[in-house]
C-alpha cells in the first residue's frame, strides 16, 4: 500500500504521506524498509517500472477473483 501510493504520487514524500493519513516520518521509516528489502534504486528507471507493473498486475489478479 505504502508504495503504491508513493509511486502514485510520483514519489512526492509530503503528498504521500497525506494521502496515507500518516506523519512524514512514519513515511520515512517505511521507505526505508521497502529500500532494505528492494535496494536502493526502487525509485528509479527498469526498476521501478517493474514494481508498478507488479503492482497493476496484484491489483488485477485480485478483482478478477
Amino acid at each position: 500500500m505504502t508504495l503504491r501510493e508513493y509511486y502514485a504520487c510520483n514519489c512526492a514524500k509530503q503528498q504521500t504521506a497525506k494521502n496515507l493519513f500518516i506523519e512524514r516520518r512514519t513515511l520515512y521509516l517505511r521507505l526505508k524498509k521497502i529500500e532494505k528489502i528492494l535496494g536502493d534504486d526502487f525509485e528509479q528507471g527498469k526498476k521501478r517500472v517493474a514494481l508498478e507493473l507488479a503492482l497493476y498486475g496484484m491489483d488485477y489478479l485480485q478483482q478478477s477473483y
